[in-house]
């Protein structure tokens, strides 16, 4: 069953606009999505670490697999690898990266199935972000995650690149299915108000 692609934007902010060209692309190559607005909740942090509750609340109403795509992200290609996909979940895993980095697994595009493995890896993942921002009010939801992977017995299978495709980085020729536009570069700063926006400068 292919799988319903899922996102947030958090409403008046940049990520409103940058929403629509994911939008597009769902639409160009006919990809079923649910993508819905959420309210600030106050950091980028606190926005990214609802990930795992939109995601929970999604695979269980759908019923169905769902794959999550950060919200300024797009397809340039339809994701085939899906078509007949059966692990728990799926991310882009960095190899060439220790255990203890904080991009090791990268949260920006996650396919995950409604077994009871998923759900445990999400209720799970939900928790160590509440925990985390207890202690460390900057640390964003795919620390967390990375953390409950390391430990979890769920069949895990890592994305190839072309998965998780940062549109800078993209070498001549490479072949992307999904390129993520990485806003969080400036809208990182304005959410958590230590810029001002330069529509209001």
């Amino acid at each position: 069953m292919y799988p319903t692609i899922i996102s947030y934007y958090t409403q008046d902010t940049a990520y409103e606009i940058e929403v629509k060209r994911l939008i597009a692309s769902c639409e160009k190559f006919k990809l079923p999505y649910s993508i819905d607005p959420i309210p600030n909740l106050g950091t980028w942090e606190r926005n990214c670490c609802y990930k795992p509750k939109y995601i929970l609340q999604k695979l269980s109403d759908l019923k169905k697999p769902v794959l999550w795509i950060d919200a300024d992200a797009e397809f340039v290609q339809k994701p085939t690898l899906f078509e007949d996909f059966s692990p728990d979940i799926a991310l882009r895993i960095v190899e060439t990266v220790p255990d203890t980095h904080p991009s090791k697994m990268i949260s920006g595009t996650i396919y995950l199935n409604p077994t009871a493995a998923a759900f445990e890896i999400l209720q799970a993942w939900d928790i160590e972000c509440d925990y985390l921002l207890q202690t460390e009010p900057h640390v964003w939801d795919q620390i967390a995650l990375r953390n409950v992977l390391l430990t979890s017995q769920a069949n895990i299978y890592g994305l190839p690149k072309s998965y998780y495709m940062v549109y800078d980085k993209r070498e001549e020729g490479e072949e992307a299915f999904i390129l993520h536009y990485q806003a969080s570069r400036t809208e990182k700063k304005v959410i958590n108000q230590e810029v001002i926006p330069f529509w209001v400068q």
